[in-house]
């Protein structure tokens, strides 16, 4: 049986300090427990295509994702939190892929790393309990 973590932890370094505050600030407005992205879903059962689309909501997935300092790797970094719920449906995963892909898109020149996946809380310096 598979055990996926409840925590997952990723560092994020952007070119500069301003490049990071302008990225957190876009991420703070799409990261909230009501935001929902949409998937299409193009089943083709008997060879017939057709489509629905499903709205999955961060809330449903994840009781919290927070942005935190990324204190050594400098002011041009910052740490993104996941902490999936434990009844979260597979999805979840697919839906933390989409956010650091958003954080790809919106900086291009910003790199992600994994830093922690566990079951217990990360313990990192600036994180609010």
């Amino acid at each position: 049986m598979r055990h996926d973590p409840l925590f997952t932890s990723w560092l994020v370094k952007c070119s500069s300090a301003e490049e990071s505050q302008r990225l957190q600030q876009l991420l703070r407005a799409a990261i909230h427990a009501d935001a929902a992205y949409v998937d299409i879903v193009r089943p083709s059962p008997k060879g017939t295509e057709s489509s629905a689309t499903i709205a999955h909501r961060l809330g449903d997935y994840f009781s919290d994702i927070r942005l935190l300092p990324g204190e050594q790797a400098g002011p041009a970094a910052f740490r993104v939190v996941f902490h999936r719920r434990a009844d979260a449906r597979p999805f979840w995963k697919d839906l933390m892929v989409r956010t650091l892909q958003e954080i790809r898109k919106s900086s291009p020149d910003a790199t992600t790393t994994l830093e922690y996946r566990g079951d217990e809380e990360p313990q990192i310096q600036g994180a609010l309990r």
